[in-house]
């Protein structure tokens, strides 16, 4: 049958063979590419997906990491401060040496000064809201040079620093001992420790600490609970 339409219908063959063979490979090959192309596609996505969770797995990995090495790093400095005082002593005023100091006022300023400074952190006046250089000098009955001097000398930093340095230690050392103080939220104990919203208090525990607060009440938790079961 092949032989006799290739004999005496040349040009019908010739047009089947175009018109529908031709066009049913074409078709075939376009439907095979584009299954092709979708597979490659897939397969482009799924690698792109694997990866960025990958990066995402890696980098909450070291992030955990780095945040038990902070915490470790914050236990060792709350054992240290179990034996020594949380911040730096008080020079006695009958030793009090302004040799090596700019200060430029009498001695007998700088001797009740620090008497005021050392009753301040003993009553945790540190503790209030909105304290200024201002308020605190006027509560000492002095100026806020004469004050802002002797904490720069002899606190080793500027008010706000000063200030932040104790409420941040506060903070620390309640959530630490206390349970209590690891059920309040952040903003609870923000407020507690004298500052005016979570976002400066957690700043600035991260600064100091090198880790979040809600982190380190995490991680404390932890520590209990692993103890306890132990």
């Amino acid at each position: 049958m092949d032989s006799v339409i290739a004999t005496d219908f040349k040009h019908l063959s010739s047009r089947v063979y175009k018109e529908y063979d031709t066009k049913m490979l074409l078709e075939t090959k376009e439907s095979l590419e584009k299954t092709n192309s979708y597979s490659k596609l897939l397969i482009f996505i799924c690698l792109a997906i694997i990866t960025a969770l990958g990066i995402v797995m890696y980098y909450r990995i070291r992030k955990q990491r780095n945040i038990q090495k902070n915490y470790d790093d914050l236990l060792i400095k709350l054992e240290e401060s179990i034996h020594t005082e949380e911040t730096p002593p008080l020079v006695k005023p009958e030793v009090i040496d302004t040799g090596d100091k700019n200060i430029k006022f009498d001695n007998s300023i700088v001797e009740k000064l620090l008497n005021d400074i050392k009753t301040f952190e003993s009553k945790q006046g540190y503790l209030e809201q909105g304290l200024t250089l201002k308020k605190l000098a006027e509560q000492f009955k002095t100026n806020t040079s004469y004050l802002s001097q002797v904490i720069n000398e002899y606190k080793g930093s500027n008010f706000n620093t000063y200030i932040n340095v104790l409420r941040i230690n506060f903070a620390t050392q309640k959530i630490y001992h206390d349970k209590e103080w690891r059920k309040y939220s952040i903003e609870h104990i923000a407020s507690a420790a004298g500052f005016s919203n979570r976002q400066s208090f957690s700043n600035i525990f991260l600064e100091q600490n090198g880790i979040r607060p809600a982190d380190f009440i995490k991680k404390r938790i932890k520590e209990l609970e692993d103890q306890n079961q132990s």
